[in-house]
């Protein structure tokens, strides 16, 4: 295997991979509810269409009424229609706890990479690894780079064989680094998980183990469930766990590739401010400044200050549109903008609703800009509601000489 294929392994491009696929299940999750549920409405309707019209009524010997289908093969017909009710109805039941499994199962996947790029990054990492190989073991592989990606399949294996709680420990002790410390969704990220063996081993019963490793990292049940009985899960609890895994995944990716990789710090701060304008787009407002909080303020250091500046923006835009204006308010008063660049004062003054200084900052900055153009004015969330006066019309028809169309939303 080629050497620079093995070491050209993006941390970016695995957590984009990751997300882009849980993304996919929480998107996809909707319009299969909605086709079980046609399904299983269809289902129902027949059965009870075929009872209404095949339905006999008479009397028994002590004159109470009682309903029959007399001829048998309308008996099993009916009986046929009642499977294809119950397998409806059972079908609708369990996709949820299938979805979760299928969200866990690509968390699964995505530690397989981590660990891979992580070992990439910084091989002496396998000097503690207690894999060893055989004389004949060794003959088979053709030169050193096969060997060493053997070695690092069979690390990985290892270390997925055990419990994601241990999982995570021992990506701490590695690289020696507090991957839980002060993490509000661990205890709910640990449930999951659990839960999650619950589906594929228990038949959803809860078992005492269950309970037993929830309390140990601190979940806190809002009612103690009875074991032996099956648990399942509704959307918002999906919804929920989908979010959980997409912040743990981007919090710990990139408290990892900065630590071992700090020479690509401006990358990993482009790679946030992507995700969480990815997320403004998506409307997921929690979630965009639960990512925008950590990447401005639990990560002190910078690179950027343009970058850095861009996410703060994007952090008081997503309360703005989650409705809270005064802690956008707050947020921008943070900061001094007369000393930054065009770009970000616009960007102070569209998010207060500054129509008249947003304009004239608009004319300054002209066609010539290299952080914003004429899309940008169509696109971005920045400019919900300024897109919505006929003076911001006006003002981008009188700068770029042509007449303002709406094509989509992009990114700032």
């Amino acid at each position: 295997m080629n050497e620079k294929n093995n070491q050209d392994v993006s941390f970016a491009l695995e957590l984009r991979n990751f997300l882009d696929r849980i993304s996919s299940l929480e998107i996809s999750l909707p319009l299969v509810l909605s086709t079980l549920l046609l399904s299983r409405r269809k289902s129902e309707d027949k059965h009870n269409k075929f009872i209404k019209d095949n339905l006999k009524k008479t009397k028994n010997e002590e004159g109470k009424e009682i309903y029959y289908i007399g001829e048998l093969e309308k008996l099993i017909t009916l009986e046929n229609l009642r499977k294809n009710v119950k397998n409806s109805r059972t079908a609708y039941e369990i996709i949820f706890n299938n979805f979760l499994v299928s969200l866990v199962s690509q968390f699964d996947a995505f530690m397989g990479s981590l660990i891979k790029a992580i070992f990439y990054a910084k091989p002496e990492i396998l000097n503690a690894s207690e894999k060893s190989l055989t004389f004949s073991q060794l003959l088979n592989f053709s030169d050193l780079n096969e060997t060493k990606e053997f070695i690092i399949e069979k690390e990985v294996e290892s270390v997925l064989r055990n419990s994601h709680s241990d999982q995570i420990k021992w990506l701490s002790t590695r690289l020696n680094l507090p991957l839980t410390k002060d993490l509000k969704i661990w205890p709910q990220f640990i449930e999951l998980t659990e839960r999650r063996n619950l589906f594929v081993h228990c038949d959803s019963k809860v078992s005492s183990q269950y309970i037993q490793i929830c309390k140990s990292h601190d979940y806190e049940f809002k009612e103690i469930p009875i074991i032996g009985k099956k648990i399942n899960i509704n959307k918002d609890y999906f919804k929920n766990s989908y979010r959980c895994l997409f912040e743990f995944a981007t919090k710990l990716v990139h408290v990892i590739w900065r630590k071992l990789i700090p020479d690509e710090s401006d990358k990993a701060e482009m790679s946030l401010n992507d995700i969480s304008y990815d997320l403004i787009l998506q409307k997921e407002y929690d979630l965009a400044i639960e990512i925008l909080i950590f990447a401005t303020e639990t990560i002190k250091d910078h690179s950027d200050e343009k970058i850095k500046l861009f996410m703060l923006i994007n952090k008081a835009q997503a309360f703005k549109w989650k409705g809270d204006q005064e802690k956008c308010n707050e947020i921008l008063n943070s900061v001094d903008w007369n000393a930054k660049c065009d770009v970000l004062q616009l960007g102070n003054f569209t998010l207060k609703n500054d129509l008249e200084n947003s304009l004239k900052l608009m004319e300054k900055i002209g066609i010539k800009s290299d952080d914003i153009n004429k899309a940008a004015y169509k696109e971005w969330p920045l400019f919900t509601d300024l897109r919505k006066e006929q003076k911001f019309i006006d003002t981008y028809e009188k700068i770029f000489n042509e007449k303002y169309e709406i094509i989509g939303e992009k990114e700032l």
